[in-house]
């Protein structure tokens, strides 16, 4: 049986990503991605690509926790999963419906 596929969009204040290939596994999803900064940021934070694997519980997940690593041989996680129901296409929309941000 073939795993489910889907791709993800993390976009923060500096640059954008999206996947370009995910599998979702009952024991965790994992997949690579490009990322794409803005003008302003490429100088100190170019364009490059990465791999990571992440893990979703519960039938409607509200938290995400994983681990990235690029090809600039940097690695880490700390993401918090927002609604696919949102009209947020920009990390400054997100942000600023975001109520938690003081």
């Amino acid at each position: 049986m073939n795993s489910p596929t889907g791709h993800a969009t993390l976009r923060t204040a500096e640059s954008s990503s999206r996947s370009s290939n995910a599998t979702v596994e009952k024991t965790g999803g994992s997949g690579t991605y490009e990322n794409t900064p803005q003008a302003a940021h490429q100088r100190r934070s170019p364009r490059h690509t990465g791999a990571c694997r992440l893990n979703l519980a519960g039938r409607i997940p509200t938290e995400l926790a994983g681990r990235y690593y690029t090809d600039r041989f940097t690695a880490g996680m700390d993401l918090v999963l927002i609604g696919r129901t949102t009209d947020y296409s920009t990390f400054a929309q997100g942000a600023a419906a975001d109520t938690a941000t003081p």
